[in-house]
């Protein structure tokens, strides 16, 4: 089992282009899916000025976090997915051995 830490930087325009002050941004929740996207969990919502969250112990296999920002109005952004691998596997074998007999 591996610990991974989700960190991020907070949008400062809206989807219009407009100014988005930090003042207007509730959180960013941040969910999970070990199953290539077919299914997420709602980890955590992480209220600024933090902007990461440490997530223990996850199981070996690929990951998706998936990222939404929340304004103070309650509108979400476009989700934003990122792909991850966690495994604490042993190291693979050596390869190309030789033995040289004189």
């Amino acid at each position: 089992m591996k610990d991974a830490h989700i960190s991020y930087d907070l949008p400062t325009t809206r989807e219009s282009g407009l100014p988005l002050p930090a003042a207007e941004i509730a959180g960013v929740e941040i969910s999970l899916s070990a199953d290539a996207g077919a299914n997420f969990v709602v980890v955590d919502t992480v209220v600024p000025p933090s902007m990461g969250l440490d997530i223990t112990q996850l199981e070996n296999g690929t990951w998706i976090a998936r990222l939404i920002v929340i304004d103070t109005a309650g509108q979400r952004s476009m989700t934003v997915d990122q792909p991850f691998v966690s495994d604490d596997s042993a190291p693979g074998i050596v390869t190309n051995v030789n033995v040289a007999l004189t």
